[in-house]
């Protein structure tokens, strides 16, 4: 798997660090559920909510929800490869490349189905924000409320090597989204693209 993409594999844990390296420290944000705080997997990532694997895909299509034309659109970026992962387990999410500059070919949007606001898991949006706040300390995000959908809001990792990254936290009706943006220090988008993007996002799948 692409170093920073998406985390193409994670166990049942809490949501880790952000994108970047995860092998003790980061790697885009993992697993988000209420077992072990171990957290393993091999690239990049946004949080996957559920260790349930029939809450695995809310969504089929979810590449689908942000199409190339409207990546290149907002971000000036031309789109390359895109990567509908389902699974292992609970893991549900969308890599799309991007050709970032200086980042060799390897930097990815991911848009990741979080499964649905049951009530059963810690994938709503106070409970999300917050793991995210607990395992991320070091790389001090800041929140801002994004105005998509319902219940949204905006991250913005500001130290250490994760800083710039973005992840921005939304939903549709019972279902919760992720988006992250390309792993790279200082960031590739802005928050206005991330928002614009997750817009996009959340239109199709209405």
């Amino acid at each position: 798997s692409r170093k920073n993409g998406i985390a193409s594999r994670a166990s049942v844990s809490i949501p880790l660090k952000s994108c970047a390296i995860i092998e003790a420290r980061l790697t885009g944000v993992n697993a988000v559920t209420t077992s072990t705080a171990a957290i393993r997997a091999n690239a990049t990532g946004t949080p996957a909510a559920d260790a349930s694997p029939s809450s695995t895909v809310a969504v089929e299509d979810l590449c689908g929800l942000l199409p190339k034309s409207d990546i290149e659109r907002i971000t000036g970026y031309k789109a390359g490869q895109v990567d509908d992962h389902k699974g292992p387990e609970f893991l549900h999410f969308c890599t799309i490349y991007v050709n970032v500059p200086d980042c060799g070919g390897n930097c990815a949007l991911s848009l990741e189905d979080l499964g649905a606001l049951d009530g059963k898991t810690n994938n709503d949006a106070q409970s999300y924000r917050q793991t995210l706040i607990d395992v991320n300390a070091d790389y001090e995000p800041v929140f801002m409320d994004s105005g998509v959908g319902g219940d949204s809001w905006l991250a913005t990792f500001t130290a250490g090597d994760a800083e710039g990254i973005k992840i921005l936290y939304f939903n549709n009706g019972d279902v919760a989204f992720g988006l992250t943006s390309p792993r790279i220090k200082g960031g590739a988008v802005t928050e206005d693209q991330m928002i614009d993007l997750a817009e996009v996002a959340l239109a199709a799948a209405q």
